[in-house]
């Protein structure tokens, strides 16, 4: 079963006809698909991640992609795969208890990005030293099942519980403020399952509904 998908990226290898599609799997692998002059896709790499796989992003200027997994049993939460050798090249986050996985993952720049996961914590790594230089918790003790950013400033974050969003400005360690989604019918919670933002507008997506803040 698949429980994430990255967009179309280029690959700059001929075997790969150029565009990609990658995947991650509950069954703890990863999956790189190759997009044919049909637009079916076909699978032409498979790299084993050693657990759930819940999240992926692909860093567009180093290649690397990032992936989240369920931390369960060992496994790292953050593991940095370069798609183009079929390798593991680092892994992040080991010293963070059993069980926080990263169910979002964002690149920064080639050097950095966010994740968030089910221990309330959102956080910024650095490829360079190995590790996360900050962390912003979320102030509800709920799980953060999704992120954006601006890439400069600016973060929204989305919670398991109430479509609760959060506001920050990542030089601050507490949110500006707290918007909550609108559900289908009152008394219906559900978590925001992913967001998107720009310099003007939030999306949250809902399990039955798609929620719009504005900066204005």
């Amino acid at each position: 079963e698949i429980s994430c998908v990255t967009g179309v990226q280029t690959c700059a290898l001929p075997i790969w006809l150029g565009q990609i599609i990658v995947s991650g799997s509950r069954d703890k692998t990863l999956g790189v698909w190759a997009l044919q002059e049909s637009f079916n896709p076909a699978l032409v790499k498979q790299l084993a991640v050693g657990d759930r796989v819940w999240s992926l992003n692909i860093c567009k200027s180093s290649g690397l992609t990032a992936v989240g997994t369920a931390a369960t049993r060992g496994t790292p939460p953050l593991r940095l795969f370069d798609l183009m050798q079929g390798r593991l090249v680092l892994d992040m986050g080991a010293e963070l208890r059993n069980g926080a996985g990263m169910l979002d993952v964002r690149w920064v720049s080639s050097t950095s990005l966010l994740s968030c996961g089910y221990d309330t914590c959102t956080r910024l790594w650095d490829t360079r030293c190995g590790t996360y230089v900050s962390t912003w918790e979320e102030p509800n003790d709920e799980a953060v099942y999704c992120l954006d950013t601006d890439g400069v400033n600016c973060m929204v974050t989305g919670t398991n519980r109430f479509g609760r969003v959060g506001v920050w400005d990542l030089r601050s360690s507490k949110p500006l403020y707290m918007r909550h989604s609108t559900p289908v019918r009152r008394g219906h919670s559900s978590p925001v399952y992913s967001l998107a933002m720009d310099s003007g507008n939030i999306y949250a997506a809902m399990d039955q509904s798609l929620n719009h803040f504005s900066f204005h």
